[in-house]
């Protein structure tokens, strides 16, 4: 009969946390916050998925370390839950949106999974607190910016009822599209974060999306918001990857 032994001199779960940090920072030569919020949430994601797996729960060593690697999520349910949803959340948006007087006028794409959203009025709100925060028109200088958002997992006719809605209420924004069915145009929407009565680009689709981060010469960073596994398939170094619990937590994140 298999018996369940205790240490009860065991190093305490923040120690122990503590140095699979230092491993993790050794193993993959990086930095300690990017050991703590990469590669460590990444290895508790997968240890939980195999836990769930009744037919299979082993691994190798490698494949382990393979697995945890290509992983650039800076969420997990379980740290959610044990350090509390302000904490948590707080700690994302300054790892992830540090601001300055010298903040740089990047081309930050924000990728929303709507599919935990209860209402349009939710995404709308989201939508409105990203381009509050990522705006930027100064009256002098070459630092103007705004963001592009890409809501994905939203039926076209939601997105154009939410376009009309937005625009109705004076919020004015360019989707690369001068006019009802004319292609998709790259420089009317690159050059729209310049212009001072634009404060959003809308990217319409994933092929737009696709072209967006492919082909501007512009430093870009993308930030990728999704529930469950409704991840794209968006190739790109520059990306971060937030599972979110609650569709709401996006606007304390950004």
């Amino acid at each position: 009969m298999t018996r369940l032994d205790i240490d009860i001199n065991a190093v305490n779960f923040e120690d122990q946390q503590e140095i699979v940090v230092r491993e993790l920072q050794n193993q993959f030569n990086c930095s300690r916050e990017e050991a703590r919020h990469y590669h460590y949430n990444a290895a508790i994601d997968l240890i939980i998925k195999l836990g769930c797996n009744h037919s299979s729960r082993k691994i190798s060593k490698n494949k382990f370390l393979e697995s945890i690697d290509k992983t650039k999520s800076l969420f997990n349910i379980w740290h959610y839950k044990y350090k509390g949803r302000a904490k948590y959340l707080k700690k994302l948006h300054s790892d992830l949106f540090p601001r300055s007087l010298n903040t740089q006028p990047l081309h930050r794409v924000f990728v929303i999974d709507c599919s935990l959203s209860k209402s349009l009025y939710d995404i709308k709100s989201c939508i409105y607190a990203i381009q509050a925060s990522w705006s930027n028109f100064p009256r002098r200088g070459n630092g103007k910016y705004s963001p592009y958002i890409f809501l994905n997992n939203l039926e076209e006719v939601d997105l154009h009822l939410l376009k009309n809605q937005i625009f109705n209420e004076g919020l004015s924004f360019s989707d690369g599209y001068r006019f009802s069915g004319s292609k998709f145009d790259l420089d009317t929407i690159l050059n729209a974060k310049s212009q001072l009565d634009i404060k959003f680009q809308f990217i319409e689709n994933t092929s737009d999306l696709r072209e967006v981060v492919s082909t501007t010469n512009h430093k870009i960073e993308v930030y990728e918001f999704f529930g469950g596994d409704n991840q794209t398939n968006l190739c790109i170094t520059n990306k971060s990857k937030v599972q979110i619990y609650d569709f709401n937590d996006i606007k304390d994140i950004v």
